[in-house]
């Protein structure tokens, strides 16, 4: 696990500090990279969500035990689908 979320982090980092840097001639390239690592981190919250937090749950009895995990989580979703979604992407007019 800790290495996944090493990952997500090098990918968010890259990002940002990228994002500065991009010309004209790569932006559509790297709202693309941007858009496959926002997909890799979904993914993997959502199965978080649906497999390993209930599980954990249901093992321990204790349906609080990630009560503040939740909360973070869904503060991180709202922010990455109001960024990173494809739709928003096309409504400024990048491919």
């Amino acid at each position: 696990m800790a290495l996944l979320h090493n990952s997500i982090l090098r990918g968010y980092n890259s990002i940002y500090h990228q994002a500065p840097l991009v010309v004209d001639q790569d932006k559509a390239d790297f709202v693309g990279y941007s858009l496959a690592w926002y997909r890799f981190v979904k993914s993997h919250h959502d199965d978080e969500e649906a497999t390993l937090f209930t599980k954990v749950e249901e093992l321990l009895k204790d349906k609080a035990v990630f009560k503040e995990t939740h909360k973070e989580h869904g503060g991180f979703e709202t922010v990455c689908s109001l960024c990173c979604t494809s739709s928003n992407v096309r409504c400024r007019g990048i491919p």
